[in-house]
């Protein structure tokens, strides 16, 4: 199918629309260009509504369309559930008023829980699906592969109406978020909705290199049909560096001294974006250790942590031994060298009438921290204590996941605010400036719809990428978002089956 047949097809009369799109290949200025054409002839009071999964697509939608005068609303299929039931939520039962940008507490749901009451809310009154579509004539779902059933629920509605068009926008081999609850919509069933399909696959992210382009399309169609990627064709911008003494799997047991050479000369000589890869948040963790500072963490999501952990502080927030203590074991559950032994005597120190330093010698430095949220209980000593622990820890303790403590040593709520709406604007610009971050390691999960100029993926290896179709896919993801060039680091024992 051309370029110019799927334009067409998506701009006709047809009211369910599927179209594949790989990556790279043009499908977010497609959806903007496609919001403009559809909102010029609407009626008043009607816009083109687009439905994406994370906050970074919606920003780049808004930003593409801004000047060009097209009435479209764009917002994550999350945000859209809000709004819908936000009207409803005495009558359904559910916490009143809800609140955007949902994390846990007192009138919030948790994000999986959103998509099932607005599906409920739809089934129990057909009307509300109607007047949703009179707004919206024209929907455009982006990166619909990740939808949870749950959310493909909410948005079919807007299908079973005549008077609705909606074009959906995919790619099944980028499918690597799974729903272990609801379970996630499957391309089959997308492709046995629509009224129609096409495809998007001229790659625009390499006009500047079309053989790095050719054979990333080329590497999709091999993954995707179980074969191995297709080194022995691969262009110079392509390299496969073998690493001896390489372990399989984790970053422990030397692999921070076996990677910390190649990772930093990688960098070293990397002009423009660069981004370090891998498959599990742990590794990723070491890889930013091994870089030796040179590249930022894009942490992206230990939010639900935070949540938690601010809401046990919130709860307690009166009790200066109830509030140590809750961030004690917050610590413990993100660090290591807080065993069992120094977990308990800190238990015993923290007291209801103050902190006993008696016979406490080597844990004394520690448990001064605490000695704010005594001196003045509240939230905002609560979270300056954190920051001062993850910012100076002692030497016997390594905070392997600093996430959630960073997001909380960020917040300095007053008496009056409500300390999940302050998280929340926190995790927001987070979330917007993640696409902005030039030089850094991720996992492929947070990295997936950014794409740099260089990439690396560390450890490719049979435990970090087996023979099975989820790492089939996540491999296609890390590759793809490279413009320029791919490094990919292996194991010499044990190296990832895909490589053939």
């Amino acid at each position: 199918m051309t370029l110019a047949t799927t334009r067409a097809l998506l701009r006709s009369s047809q009211p369910n629309v599927l179209i594949e799109a790989s990556a790279g290949c043009g499908k977010t200025f497609e959806a903007a260009e496609l919001a403009r054409d559809a909102g010029q002839g609407l009626p008043e009071g009607a816009s083109v509504l687009v439905l994406a999964h994370t906050n970074a697509a919606v920003q780049e939608f808004a930003r593409r369309v801004r000047n060009t005068g097209a009435r479209a609303r764009a917002m994550t299929i999350d945000s859209f559930c809000v709004d819908l039931l936000e009207p409803y939520a005495a009558r359904l039962g559910l916490p009143s008023p809800l609140r955007r940008n949902v994390g846990l507490g007192a009138g919030r749901l948790a994000f999986n829980a959103l998509a099932p009451a607005a599906a409920n809310l739809l089934t129990r009154c057909d009307a509300i699906a109607t007047m949703l579509a009179a707004r919206h004539p024209v929907v455009i779902l982006d990166e619909h592969q990740d939808s949870s059933l749950f959310q493909h629920q909410v948005v079919s509605f807007f299908g079973r109406n005549n008077t609705c068009r909606v074009r959906v926008f995919g790619d099944p081999m980028q499918a690597i978020y799974e729903d272990d609850q609801a379970g996630s919509v499957r391309w089959e069933q997308l492709l046995g909705e629509a009224a129609s399909s096409g495809s998007l696959r001229d790659a625009q992210r390499w006009r500047d290199d079309r053989a790095l382009g050719d054979w990333i399309l080329a590497a999709r169609a091999d993954l995707k049909a179980g074969r191995p990627l297709p080194l022995r064709n691969a262009p110079p911008t392509v390299t496969v560096r073998r690493i001896g003494g390489l372990r399989c799997a984790g970053f422990g047991h030397g692999n921070s001294g076996q990677l910390a050479r190649p990772i930093q000369d990688f960098v070293r000589n990397a002009e423009g974006s660069v981004a370090v890869l891998s498959r599990r948040n742990n590794h990723a963790w070491g890889l930013h250790i091994a870089a030796g500072g040179t590249l930022r963490l894009n942490e992206g999501a230990d939010y639900e942590r935070a949540y938690t952990l601010l809401e046990q502080a919130a709860a307690n927030r009166d009790s200066p031994q109830r509030l140590a203590l809750c961030l004690a074991e917050h610590i413990r559950a993100v660090s290591t060298g807080l065993n069992a032994a120094r977990y308990n005597a800190i238990g015993r120190a923290l007291r209801s009438a103050g902190i006993d330093y008696a016979r406490h010698r080597v844990l004394r430095g520690f448990l001064e921290n605490f000695e704010s949220i005594y001196e003045a209980p509240s939230l905002d000593t609560f979270c300056q204590t954190a920051k001062a622990i993850r910012e100076s820890p002692p030497s016997w303790l390594t905070i392997r996941m600093p996430a959630s403590m960073r997001l909380i040593g960020q917040l300095r709520p007053r008496p009056s605010d409500d300390p999940l709406e302050c998280l929340d604007a926190i995790v927001a610009r987070i979330k917007a400036g993640a696409s902005r971050l030039a030089r850094t390691v991720s996992t492929v999960h947070k990295a997936k719809g950014l794409e740099y100029d260089h990439v690396l993926i560390a450890n490719f290896s049979e435990g970090h990428f087996g023979d099975d179709e989820m790492s089939r896919r996540i491999a296609y993801v890390a590759l793809s978002r490279a413009r320029r060039t791919i490094t990919i680091l292996v194991p010499e024992q044990q190296p990832s089956p895909l490589l053939g």
